[in-house]
């Protein structure tokens, strides 16, 4: 039967569907821009580029939810179950909104009129909802981040800021396409859980939205419940070497040759620079002291070229002839 058409409306705001998803938080990447707008970095074809930042880092679409079946689901439980049993049931009370919503929609598709507003309402829910979580745990670290970038520790002797900041920084190493391809590309020949490789990489890959989400919570817990094990530390750069950022901007110190696996929680020197000038590392190895360090020029090169390392594409600099000296260290174009 002919679905019947209701009109058409101009969606509120609230109902507009963001296309624009940038998997690298587009402010912090501010940080290395002289003008606000416009960052030196390397591009897809391995190229040098001024650029907006608006352009790098990004995918239509990228955090766009899917219809999950029940084999979608069983890989989420797996997943879920690298977790403790509280971390499962706030996994399992996340994803109830996508299971709530698709029997919404699948009693709607079964009707006979279709309404230009609830379909609007149904898209929008498919591709804001992981984007506006992250869009959240931004702006929630926004000030944490502006504190930390003046070597104020404020904010993590605060157990709420803590939090905040913990989970923000789990999900800005999952959330990322790089973190996406190397996982996909860390499936065995031999497939997994009873399926076989290409079935098993395009089942992850379409539930890829939910289950990066519930890793980057694992990540941030963890982080907040071995607190009193993890040592935060400020590091202050030479002036003759800035820090670089790039498509992967949490980085794993402790393991820095196995970049196709999920990391070990228990095993973390997570490393994330906050501008040219700064970086915080949450410390487990004992690798860096408590407090702000000023660190030796080598010291930085070290850093940088592992950040470019785990780059998949773009490394992002404050100068152009920064990036130079590692642009042909980026794992995709090496």
């Amino acid at each position: 039967m002919k679905r019947k058409q209701c009109g058409t409306f101009m969606p509120p705001k609230k109902f507009q569907v963001k296309k624009n998803h940038h998997h690298v938080w587009a402010r912090y990447l501010q940080e290395w821009s002289a003008d606000g707008k416009d960052v030196w970095h390397t591009t897809l074809k391995g190229k040098i580029s001024l650029h907006s930042i608006r352009d790098i880092c990004r995918e239509d679409y990228f955090y766009k939810s899917n219809f999950l079946t029940s084999d979608h689901m069983k890989m989420i439980e797996g997943f879920s179950k690298l977790g403790d049993d509280d971390a499962q049931a706030m996994h399992a009370k996340y994803l109830s909104d996508f299971v709530f919503i698709q029997q919404l929609e699948k009693l709607y598709r079964n009707h006979s009129v279709s309404d230009a507003q609830v379909e609007r309402m149904f898209e929008t829910f498919r591709c804001n909802t992981i984007e506006n979580y992250h869009g959240a745990h931004e702006r929630e670290a926004a000030p944490i981040v502006s504190q930390l970038l003046e070597g104020d520790f404020t904010p993590l002797h605060n157990d709420k800021d803590l939090i905040m900041f913990l989970n923000f920084l789990g999900h800005q190493l999952t959330r990322t396409k790089t973190f996406k391809d190397r996982v996909l590309e860390a499936v065995p020949k031999t497939g997994l859980g009873g399926l076989d490789q290409d079935r098993f990489k395009t089942v992850l890959e379409e539930c890829w939205f939910f289950i990066s989400y519930m890793y980057g919570m694992n990540i941030g817990r963890n982080l907040y419940f071995g607190r009193q094990r993890t040592i935060f530390c400020i590091l202050e750069n030479s002036e003759d070497e800035p820090f670089i950022t790039s498509d992967s901007p949490v980085i794993n110190l402790c393991n820095t040759e196995d970049r196709k696996n999920l990391p070990d929680v228990d095993q973390l020197d997570l490393y994330y620079p906050l501008s040219p000038e700064r970086a915080i590392v949450a410390c487990r190895s004992g690798a860096f002291p408590p407090g702000i360090t000023k660190v030796s020029k080598e010291t930085v090169e070290d850093v940088n070229l592992t950040m470019a390392q785990h780059a998949r594409a773009h490394i992002i600099g404050s100068e152009e002839e920064v990036i130079k000296r590692y642009h042909r260290e980026i794992d995709g174009i090496s």
